[in-house]
């Protein structure tokens, strides 16, 4: 995979977590759906293919409880502000921000 598609999804989950965190009200109260692209999501189950983990879901869900367990992000993306700016723009767009 292309460097600067990695360091694209590795902002696109931390903005996701970010998001997860803010408006979290509890891990098994409730469920809502997280839309991803297709794309990505096709590579993520490429990417569990025989690793324990059931589902694309159950493998997000395990990654999302990870990074909000550390209580932090990594700022450090590789991205220029213009590209994060622009990255937040369009999820604010989609309605995930």
């Amino acid at each position: 995979m292309h460097p600067t598609h990695r360091s694209l999804e590795r902002q696109y989950i931390s903005l996701l977590s970010q998001a997860a965190t803010y408006g979290y009200k509890g891990y098994m109260d409730s469920k809502v759906t997280i839309k991803i692209p297709r794309n990505l999501y096709n590579q993520l189950k490429e990417l569990i293919a025989d690793t324990g983990f059931n589902s694309v879901t159950d493998f997000t869900v395990y990654l999302l409880r990870d990074i909000v367990a550390s209580g932090r992000i990594d700022q450090d993306t590789g991205l220029s502000k213009k590209e994060i700016e622009a990255i937040r723009s369009r999820l604010r767009n989609l309605g995930y921000l």
